[in-house]
């Protein structure tokens, strides 16, 4: 008890260690509190033992009394109620209190942020509840900054100069920028063959190379706006692998190269 006292006035001492001060000191009272019990059921078992043995003796002289009964029930529940208590105890240690000790240890090892102090003090699993709530506290921080990296990064690629798509293995867009859909009128999940006016997807769509090849394609393409403007592009497409390494989608960035063309040809022919 001195040495469990002495940790707890150890602990309490730093502020960040309010959880494990309250933890400590109730598992102190709680191990005074069993050790009581277990003796106190240990004497009133004896003493139920040694009543019941003189009654029995009685009994073999003479009638027993209504009297007499009742102390026979009183020493049998004597004996009996500790035998439960020990039954019991058993029970609730091997199948609640060594799962809740496991649970325990693994919450307590996914989170890495310090223990919450301020934890109510009528929970009486105190330590799963802090572990509980620290790997809580350090999910919800982890989503938030993988929220906020993915927002970066999509208004990164929303922004691209160009017109950048992400296209899956079925020719569905799958991403797209601001400038690809607000010039081509296509939403997210349509097929990537309107863009170049196609009746079917594939052929000699760059796209389509790269998903057999899957290898990088760089080519030039014309094709028209929706507007029934002529268009040269500079398309690019790459491959996109999953972690299994199996193709999953490819992006392709088109760029419009017709006024460089134009004024490559007019400098060549002085016009």
């Amino acid at each position: 008890m001195i040495l469990n006292m002495n940790r707890c006035v150890l602990l309490c001492r730093n502020e960040h260690t309010g959880g494990y001060f309250l933890l400590l000191f109730r598992n102190a009272k709680f191990s005074i509190a069993t050790k009581f019990a277990v003796a106190a059921a240990i004497f009133f078992s004896c003493s139920g033992l040694v009543v019941l043995c003189a009654l029995l003796t009685l009994a073999a002289s003479s009638p027993l009394t209504p009297m007499d009964i009742l102390w026979l029930m009183a020493c049998c529940a004597a004996i009996t109620v500790p035998c439960f208590y020990y039954l019991f105890n058993k029970l609730c240690r091997g199948m609640v209190c060594r799962p809740l000790e496991a649970l325990t240890y693994t919450a307590t090892e996914l989170g890495s942020a310090p223990l919450p102090t301020e934890i109510p003090k009528e929970f009486e699993l105190d330590a799963l509840t802090m572990a509980l709530v620290r790997s809580g506290e350090v999910f919800s921080r982890r989503m938030q900054n993988a929220t906020e990296r993915r927002s970066y990064f999509e208004s990164l690629f929303k922004g691209m100069p160009g017109y950048v798509s992400v296209v899956d293995t079925s020719f569905t867009i799958v991403h797209a920028n601001n400038a690809f859909m607000e010039t081509f009128a296509i939403a997210e999940g349509r097929s990537c063959r309107h863009v170049c006016t196609r009746e079917f997807p594939g052929g000699n769509c760059p796209v389509a190379k790269v998903f057999i090849s899957q290898e990088p394609v760089v080519v030039t393409e014309e094709g028209m706006y929706p507007d029934g403007t002529a268009a040269l592009w500079l398309v690019s497409v790459s491959p996109v692998f999953d972690a299994m390494g199996q193709l999953t989608a490819a992006i392709e960035s088109r760029l419009d190269i017709s006024e460089v063309v134009k004024a490559d040809v007019c400098s060549l022919y002085g016009t």
